[in-house]
């Protein structure tokens, strides 16, 4: 494989490799979206049974943002690990993180540090989150939205998208990586993947 020398003494592959998902990383992503995916339900639940509820800032809208804030510090995480191994791999030292994520974005290096299959939850987690903020502008303006139209305002629906998105990702990380047959181990993430979306 050829590689480049950048003027802050680290190599960095000139061939884009894919980064491929592990089971694990899988699994992980699983844990953290029962969070995110409970903390919709609680809100959900929240927002059918507290009539009074007038306010963005709830208890359950703090479960529902912290389980996001996991899924995307997971992805992210798991993102920055791939783009260290390759730089590493690259130059036989390990640049500093500052220098590693600098040196990425030249020529979009980072993309080939998305796990296959998590390319749509990384946008899934830009939607849910311009969504969000979109949401509290909402709530704030308009004020709390009840029955049909809680389920059909225009920030609700990108919330929804942004959550299809990035939770699906184990599903598409199992599909890229299908051949032959597989466990009910290797399987699970992407059948409660599935189950999640």
């Amino acid at each position: 494989m050829a590689s480049k020398i950048d003027t802050v003494g680290f190599s960095l592959p000139a061939v884009k490799e894919k980064a491929v998902s592990s089971l694990r990383f899988d699994w992980i992503m699983v844990v953290v979206s029962v969070w995110w995916l409970g903390g919709l339900f609680i809100d959900g639940w929240a927002h059918s049974n507290i009539p009074q509820l007038e306010t963005f800032f709830t208890p359950w809208h703090a479960v529902f943002y912290s389980g996001y804030l996991a899924v995307t510090f997971t992805l992210l995480v798991q993102i920055l690990l791939n783009l260290r191994q390759s730089a590493f791999s690259a130059s036989g030292s390990t640049p500093s993180l500052v220098t590693l994520v600098r040196e990425s974005l030249k020529g979009n290096r980072w993309l080939s540090a998305i796990p296959t299959g998590y390319e749509l939850s990384l946008l899934g987690v830009v939607i849910f989150g311009v969504s969000g903020i979109g949401d509290l502008t909402w709530h704030l303006l308009l004020g709390i939205e009840r029955s049909t139209e809680a389920l059909l305002s225009p920030t609700h629906l990108g919330l929804a998208l942004g959550i299809g998105l990035a939770l699906s990702g184990p599903l598409r990380a199992a599909w890229s990586r299908s051949g032959g047959r597989a466990s009910w181990r290797q399987l699970g993430p992407a059948i409660l993947s599935l189950t999640f979306t």
